[in-house]
């Protein structure tokens, strides 16, 4: 769990050291924050076009007020090295009232440091503390390595799939935590 602390309107957390990588910092993005959220998610789409519903093409094309809603209408996380931004999650309510993990990715040269579980932890967080009694998420088939990790972090498989948005082609499937 990470111990969360509120100043100047910023909700962060930290983690501690992470054997000889850095500080970790978990924050809540604020709509001013547009501009990190755009910078990551940018990065993330380039990275890993097959592990989002979104595009490179349409999120590039955001501009600032659209983005100032996307960081609004959901809670953004970023998890930092040391001042780096080198991961992001959201939550998002859903109309079932059962929250969603959403927009997972850690940067490739830090996987496997605990960044991404630090990002799990901090949307769990977030949807225990708006009373929910688990959350979800849908991750795309042969993703193994964020499997493992949502694994790891207490989701487990519900059997439910969904193809795909066309043109992809593939299924994925939805994990959930009780909370």
């Amino acid at each position: 769990m990470i111990e969360w602390a509120v100043a100047g309107g910023v909700i962060t957390g930290r983690s501690g050291a992470e054997q000889g990588w850095g500080f970790m910092d978990v924050e809540r993005l604020g709509d001013y924050q547009w501009a990190d959220l755009r910078a990551l998610r940018l990065a993330a789409l380039a990275e890993a076009p097959d592990a989002f519903w979104a595009t490179l093409a349409d999120e590039s094309g955001y501009d600032e007020t659209r983005w100032r809603a996307f960081v609004a209408g959901v809670a953004w996380f970023v998890v930092r090295r040391d001042a780096e931004v080198v991961g992001a999650a959201g939550g998002v309510q859903t109309e079932d009232g059962e929250p969603e993990l959403i927009g997972m990715w850690v940067a490739p040269g830090v996987r496997g440091r605990g960044y991404g579980a630090a990002l799990v932890s901090a949307v769990s967080d977030w949807a225990r503390g708006v009373g929910a009694p688990a959350i979800g998420l849908w991750i795309v088939q042969g993703n193994d390595p964020a499997r493992n990790l949502y694994q790891r972090c207490g989701f487990r498989p519900t059997g439910e799939r969904a193809p795909l948005p066309s043109p992809r082609v593939g299924v994925e499937e939805r994990l959930r935590l009780t909370l």
